[in-house]
């Protein structure tokens, strides 16, 4: 069995900045989670019918790149470049790490 972790985000971004969100600023994000050690694989999906609804599914190579991946963007999150990034989102409605069993 594998030590891959893959981590579900579910978040909800303001409607004035879903565009500027999807032509712009998760591309910036993206390129720094790649940057962390032990990250696999990232994409992004938009719900169909709910405008602003977002899930992330990121895939790393163990549990521990991802809790300690989590830590530095929570770090980050205090630092005035990012507040861009931040003030798009409205809610995190849902954040799990997950390992598949079959």
């Amino acid at each position: 069995m594998t030590d891959q972790v893959t981590e579900l985000v579910i978040y909800k971004i303001k409607p004035n900045q879903v565009e500027n969100y999807q032509t712009n600023i998760i591309h910036h994000f993206r390129e720094l989670v790649k940057s962390f050690d032990g990250m696999i694989s990232y994409q992004t999906y938009h719900a169909v019918k709910e405008e602003g609804l977002f899930v992330d599914q990121v895939v790393w190579r163990n549990l521990e790149c991802a809790e300690f991946a989590a830590e530095k963007v929570k770090e980050m999150q205090q630092d005035e470049i990012y507040a861009p990034y931040l003030s798009a989102f409205e809610e995190v409605k849902f954040f799990l790490h997950v390992k598949q069993v079959a």
